[in-house]
């Protein structure tokens, strides 16, 4: 039984940070966006 208890905590952790994420992703979409594409650049040039 305490090994279900412990599942739970963890799904639940999950849904709550994709929630929290879900808050600020929108607002730092396009800085992720650019970071990603600084990063591709970066390995092109390598």
């Amino acid at each position: 039984m305490g090994n279900m208890k412990k599942e739970n905590e963890t799904m639940g952790f999950k849904q709550k940070l994709k929630r929290f994420l879900r808050k600020i992703v929108p607002a730092g979409r396009t800085y992720i966006d650019k970071k990603f594409k600084d990063q591709e650049n970066i390995l092109k040039n390598n």
